[in-house]
């Protein structure tokens, strides 16, 4: 993770408290002129989560979004980018007097694709596709997996925004896939989720006592 740091790009100031990131785009990748869903995971030089804040500039140094992360070294941002290469620059909280900054190039976003945001938490379960321009018009198609299995598809028109509805209660316990592909069977966009299993009276534990 040290050697990772620093190949991502680090500042000087303190080479002992050096920290990793991951970048987690939802829907599998960035998509230029699109509202694009981020989770990232940072941790420092031992493993352990990395518990700070900063910002995603551009090349120009305009600020395009915030970023904390939790103790767990978790955080979620979203960001449209430009065209431009984008940069995370991020503050440790603990130190943020002295100034410490490290530096990490964001994932390069693709000219043409769908960014995915999904949400998995409420009743009517909701995916939303940002289409560029160059996809408009196009068939595309959609498939909802589980086991390997698929339960649901179907063909759609591309536009610039697409909004597929699935009812939590409709859809199969644990995890599930989505996936977005063209005629050709190129993926444009992808994601797990996942429905909490009902408790059922079969899945109680008892102890008996015997004396």
């Amino acid at each position: 993770l040290y050697l990772r740091a620093i190949d991502e790009g680090i500042s000087t100031n303190d080479l002992m408290k050096t920290i990793s990131v991951q970048f987690y785009p939802e829907g599998g990748s960035l998509v230029r002129g699109q509202r694009c869903r981020v989770a990232m995971l940072a941790v420092d030089d031992n493993g352990n989560p990395y518990s700070g804040e900063g910002f995603v500039t551009n090349e120009a140094g305009d600020v395009l979004a915030s970023v904390q992360t939790d103790t767990l070294g978790r955080g979620l941002f979203e960001v449209t980018p430009d065209g431009s290469s984008l940069t995370l620059q991020m503050h440790n909280m603990e130190k943020r007097k002295r100034k410490q900054v490290q530096f990490f190039p964001l994932p390069k976003a693709q000219k043409e694709g769908c960014a995915l945001v999904l949400d998995a938490v409420s009743d009517t379960m909701l995916a939303a596709l940002q289409c560029t321009d160059s996809l408009c018009g196009s068939l595309l198609g959609y498939a909802l997996l589980h086991n390997g299995n698929v339960f649901r598809c179907d063909t759609m028109r591309a536009v610039p925004l697409i909004e597929l509805e699935m009812g939590r209660n409709s859809l199969p316990e644990g995890v599930s896939q989505l996936t977005v592909f063209d005629s050709q069977g190129r993926i444009w966009a992808e994601r797990l989720f996942f429905r909490r299993p009902v408790a059922k009276s079969v899945d109680s534990i008892r102890a008996i006592s015997q004396t």
